[in-house]
């Protein structure tokens, strides 16, 4: 989810969202080194002002070898060189891959354009300033192939763009709670409804280019925040999914001209693709469980969002945020709130959504704690009391902490025991 072309598409009705969802421009082949012979998986990876980081990641998906996994590099109309590092990389290299140009529309249309050029048997997205493993895609394949799976996914990381160092990627905490330590793992949605909570990421996982087609896989074009309608409709109708319990993508953060790194109009956008994901959940007749778990993961989405929007902007998007969760059936925030919520934070956030709670939210949202005196007035309402109970022994462990080290320091004399 990194660059933008520059239609901005407002929240939408379900039908109109459907439009923005297109088969995608063939664009011009620059470069095309690949044979006859089918391939396991296509390595879809879009470029745009990425040209210091392009060899690194096509670098990562091959370092194992290339094997039976072939590359589909698409400059989305990139103002650097990246089509000229590309070049230079499949020619040194000798990798099979293709190189198409396109005029630049986004990172969706890019993966669209991307789509129509992929020939494996399975398919997956690369930002193209992240890094994959090339050996963890050989081993998702396998696992793919022998159980047949329409959905193969794997562990992702967080990387510093300027220290290397490593940190949790988003929904760890849901990634947890479906694998543990398990090194493998076969289920259905029916089985494990936690997988509709996982981040919805397209980088993390890989389709079965058959089961793909089938669904009419796409990303809708101008918009930031793509992968969440994608992501619901390929979860909520996949057959068997895997889960690989290893290390695959390295998500590079804190890299200058993120898109996601930046306060803009672009986390607007989540407005837009969150009621998609919506839709689709609602088409695909989600039962209880994996309906509550899609609720809390576009919660979860809109809530991060919100944190990063402007201070005058956020009672806003959350009002609009509120009013795209409330299109879902009321069954599915209070069961993600008493049932998946993996801390109290989105527990909170869920049912505040529900009640539209705007200034629970913006409190939340703003980095503080809600206060007790807030707490305690909502205290009442389903859901609320464990929150209140929480912070008061939170509260109290604080004020008693504080207490004792003044004690300690001989600023408050101690009297005796109490």
């Amino acid at each position: 989810m990194r660059h933008a072309g520059s239609a901005r598409i407002e929240l939408q009705d379900a039908t109109a969202a459907a439009a923005a969802l297109t088969a995608g421009q063939p664009g011009t082949v620059l470069v095309d080194t690949r044979d006859a012979a089918p391939r396991g998986l296509s390595v879809i990876v879009p470029m745009f002002g990425t040209a210091g980081y392009v060899r690194a990641c096509l670098d990562s998906v091959i370092a194992a070898g290339s094997g039976d996994i072939e590359l589909v590099i698409v400059d989305d109309g990139s103002p650097d060189d990246c089509a000229q590092v590309a070049r230079d990389w499949i020619a040194r290299s000798g990798a099979a891959a293709v190189l198409v140009a396109r005029p630049n529309g986004g990172l969706s249309a890019a993966r669209n354009t991307g789509l129509l050029h992929a020939r494996g048997d399975y398919l997956t997205f690369l930002d193209s300033d992240d890094l994959f493993d090339g050996a963890t895609y050989r081993r998702m394949l396998g696992l793919g192939r022998a159980h047949g799976a329409d959905l193969v996914f794997a562990r992702a990381v967080c990387m510093d763009s300027q220290t290397q160092s490593l940190s949790a990627f988003p929904g760890w905490a849901v990634w947890w709670a479906i694998m543990g330590d398990r090194p493998m793992r076969r289920t259905t949605l029916a089985r494990e409804p936690r997988l509709m909570g996982l981040e919805p990421s397209a980088t993390t996982r890989l389709y079965r280019a058959a089961f793909a087609r089938r669904i009419g896989l796409a990303f809708p074009e101008g918009l930031t925040f793509e992968d969440l309608p994608a992501h619901v409709r390929s979860v909520a109708r996949a057959g068997c999914i895997c889960l690989l319990g290893e290390t695959g993508l390295q998500y590079r953060v804190g890299r200058p001209g993120q898109i996601t790194a930046t306060r803009g109009s672009g986390r607007q956008d989540s407005l837009a693709t969150a009621d998609m994901a919506i839709g689709e959940a609602l088409a695909a007749r989600l039962g209880l469980d994996a309906g509550a778990c899609a609720y809390g993961g576009i919660a979860r989405l809109l809530f991060w969002c919100a944190q990063h929007v402007a201070r005058d902007e956020r009672p806003a998007f959350l009002a609009r945020a509120a009013e795209v969760l409330r299109r879902s059936p009321p069954g599915w925030a209070t069961g993600y709130a008493f049932r998946f919520a993996p801390d109290e934070t989105d527990r909170m956030a869920a049912l505040a959504f529900a009640r539209a709670d705007i200034v629970l939210l913006a409190e939340m949202a703003e980095g503080a704690a809600p206060g007790l005196l807030r707490l305690a007035a909502r205290a009442g309402q389903p859901g609320m009391r464990r929150p209140f109970v929480l912070r008061c022994r939170a509260a109290a462990r604080g004020w008693a902490g504080a207490a004792w080290r003044e004690v300690r320091s001989g600023r408050l004399p101690w009297r005796g025991r109490c």
